[in-house]
C-alpha cells in the first residue's frame, strides 16, 4: 500500500509540474499583451514599434482580418522589401504540403502506404543498399522513410536563377554549405530520422497524380 500511494504521489506531482510548465510557458503570468483584445489598430502599431526597434533584418508584416488585408508594414535594411518580395517559408512549407498530400489521400488517389516512386516519372530515388519501394508515402510524411540528408534548404539572392525541380532533388542548396543528397541510407520505417528533403520529393508526387504544378494546386 505504501508503495502504491508513493507511486500515486509521484505521477500526481509529475502531472501537476507539467500543467505548471505548460501554462507558464505559453501564457506566462510576466507577459503582457501588447494591445487590448480586439484592438487590432494598437496591435499593429506597437507590432510595428518593436520591429523598428529591435529586428535587425528585413521584415514584411501583414495584418490580415476576415480574410483581407488591413495593414501592412515593410523595414527595408539590407534589401528593398515591398509587397512582392518573395520570402522564404522554411518548414511552414511543410504543413502545405501535407496538405495537399492528404487531400489526394482523402479523394482516394493515392494511399499513404503507396511506394512513393509509384508516382514519380521524371526524377527517382537513387539505388541504394536498401528497398526503395519501402519508401511510402506515409514514411515520408513523418520522417521514417530512411532518408537522413537533415537538409535545411539555403536561401537564394533577388535575381538569381531558380533552379528546376529536377536540379533540386538531384543536388539540392544546404544551409550548411555542404554536398548533400537524397538517397535511402536507412532502413524505411525502421527509425525516426529528421528528413528535410522528404517533403521535396513529394512535390512531384502531386503534380504527376493531378497533373498539375505544385504551386497551382496548392493557389
Amino acid at each position: 500500500m505504501y508503495y502504491l500511494k508513493l507511486i500515486a504521489g509521484t505521477l500526481l506531482g509529475f502531472a501537476t509540474w507539467t500543467v505548471f510548465v505548460f501554462i507558464s510557458a505559453f501564457y506566462g503570468w510576466w507577459m503582457n499583451p501588447i494591445a487590448a483584445p480586439g484592438d487590432s489598430a494598437e496591435f499593429f502599431r506597437e507590432a510595428t514599434k518593436i520591429i523598428e526597434d529591435e529586428n535587425s533584418g528585413n521584415t514584411a508584416m501583414m495584418l490580415i482580418e476576415g480574410g483581407k488585408v488591413t495593414g501592412e508594414f515593410y523595414s527595408q535594411l539590407n534589401d528593398a522589401v515591398n509587397e512582392d518580395t518573395a520570402f522564404s517559408t522554411a518548414s511552414m512549407s511543410k504543413w502545405f504540403a501535407a496538405n495537399a498530400v492528404m487531400k489526394l489521400v482523402e479523394d482516394n488517389r493515392i494511399s499513404l502506404d503507396d511506394p512513393v516512386e509509384r508516382h514519380l516519372s521524371r526524377w527517382q530515388l537513387p539505388a541504394s543498399q536498401f528497398d526503395n519501394s519501402q519508401v511510402t508515402i506515409r514514411r515520408l510524411l513523418s520522417h521514417t522513410a530512411g532518408l537522413n540528408d537533415g537538409l535545411g534548404f539555403a536561401d537564394y539572392e533577388p535575381g538569381e536563377q531558380l533552379p528546376s525541380l529536377e536540379e533540386s532533388l538531384t543536388s539540392p542548396r544546404a544551409s550548411s554549405g555542404d554536398q548533400v543528397s537524397f538517397a535511402v541510407q536507412n532502413l524505411p520505417g525502421e527509425d525516426f530520422i529528421y528528413s528535410g528533403g522528404r517533403y521535396l520529393i513529394l512535390e512531384p508526387l502531386v503534380a504527376v497524380v493531378t497533373g498539375r504544378t505544385f504551386a497551382l494546386l496548392l493557389q
